[in-house]
């Protein structure tokens, strides 16, 4: 899954204070026109300028250009009402080392078509930052500093509006996809943007899970839930409540019963949010990103896509359905097993252990999924490799530090014990 580097919060121990440059001012306004342009043209974008552009407070808004810590991408400055993105990572885009902050801003200012390609490929990461520009408009009490911590929901929302938009980028500019995948196009932003979009196309839950552990896990980064800044706000209320009948001054129990209630309107706003996406946009959204991405796994020869996100559509399919456009979903299905198969018997030899393993999983609940026998003639094969990959992502699950790559590995070894028939089968197996 990709790192995900944005987040509503200041960044003073990590950033130097923004030194001005001659050019802030002029590249600012011109990106964020050609942001604006890029993004609107597309009903995700559209929808939500619309939003933003409701609230006044959201004027004055800026985009500047500074260096950063490698691991942040971009990131939205609540104090300051501005989009950063890190010149670590646009030197990265153009392939160009050792320019100063100054001299990039100074190029792009200039140059009309590197604008474009820039834009092209960071639009729908730029949104995500816009949509921590409007919450701190929609809940002013960020703003203020009045709430306790950054609610992680406000990831949710961004993630899903980045990832909702990418998906209609990528209908309109299905080479994007095909050239990632073909190895073509390895930029930063196209990279960060697709990665989350597949992982919401195959398990919405799974997915926003993943950023909650990723933003909680860390509590130097400030993030809380709703619910637990709504527990502690009630809480103080109750403290106030008592100090109000001691002293006979209410003002302090009033304020903090208002930032309960306030709380309280923010958790129910935000689960009227999800569940709206998860019952009216979701399931149209999924169902077309994994035609869509399982379509360009099949073509692009990257057959784990392909039966992860065939399997999925065809599993979703109403019983029975003949459609024209279901006959072809299971034509595709039934063509990602064959070529996977046959991938697994002409180079399955060749492949690292554990990416002959995930493959072969992958080709095994596809099977699964969709009614189709698993090949019989790679019952072995995928014993054998279930074995090895076992023994090596054991080990890689106890030593690996990283939260995400750790827990790769122990589900997959998990997966691959349990197929293997438990801890005694797999002992007794050469």
């Amino acid at each position: 899954m990709r790192q995900l580097a944005a987040a509503i919060l200041l960044l003073p121990a990590l950033l130097s204070p923004a030194l001005a440059y001659k050019h802030d001012d002029s590249l600012g306004e011109k990106l964020l026109g050609e942001f604006r342009a890029a993004i609107t043209s597309r009903r995700t974008g559209a929808d939500f300028y619309a939003r933003l552009d409701a609230r006044p407070e959201s004027a004055g808004l800026r985009i500047l250009l500074r260096r950063a810590p490698a691991g942040r991408v971009a990131w939205y400055d609540l104090a300051g009402n501005t989009v950063y993105f890190n010149t670590r990572h646009v030197q990265e885009f153009f392939d160009i080392k050792g320019y100063r902050d100054s001299r990039i801003i100074e190029i792009l200012n200039v140059g009309k078509e590197a604008r474009a390609e820039f834009v092209k490929r960071a639009d729908a990461l730029f949104l995500h930052e816009l949509v921590h520009a409007l919450q701190s408009c929609l809940y002013p009490r960020y703003r203020a500093g009045e709430a306790d911590g950054n609610p992680v929901e406000f990831e949710y929302e961004a993630y899903f509006t980045e990832d909702l938009y990418f998906h209609e980028k990528l209908a309109d500019s299905p080479e994007l996809l095909a050239d990632f995948l073909a190895g073509k196009e390895q930029d930063v932003y196209t990279s960060h943007s697709l990665a989350g979009y597949i992982e919401l196309s195959l398990d919405a839950d799974r997915y926003r899970e993943y950023i909650r552990s990723r933003y909680l896990r860390d509590e130097a980064l400030g993030y809380t839930e709703l619910e637990e800044s709504g527990r502690l706000a009630r809480a103080r209320a109750a403290d106030e409540r008592i100090t109000a009948y001691a002293t006979g001054d209410a003002s302090d129990y009033e304020a903090e019963k208002a930032a309960a209630a306030a709380a309280d309107a923010e958790k129910a706003a935000y689960d009227a949010f999800l569940e709206d996406f998860y019952t009216s946009r979701w399931p149209a959204f999924s169902a077309e990103a994994l035609l869509l991405l399982g379509s360009a796994g099949l073509e692009a020869g990257n057959y784990k896509l392909a039966l992860d996100c065939l399997a999925q559509a065809e599993e979703k399919l109403p019983p029975g359905e003949k459609t024209p456009a279901a006959r072809e979903l299971r034509t595709r299905g039934a063509l990602a097993i064959l070529q996977a198969a046959a991938r697994v018997r002409d180079g399955g030899g060749k492949m690292p252990a554990g990416d002959l393993a995930v493959l072969l999983r992958s080709l095994e609940e596809a099977s699964a999924r969709t009614g189709r026998p698993f090949p019989a003639d790679l019952i072995p094969v995928r014993r054998s490799a279930y074995l090895k990959a076992l023994k090596s992502f054991s080990r890689r699950a106890s030593s690996e530090k990283e939260p995400e790559k750790k827990a790769f590995y122990r589900e997959n070894a998990d997966y691959f014990l349990s197929a293997l028939g438990g801890p005694a089968a797999a002992a007794d197996s050469p």
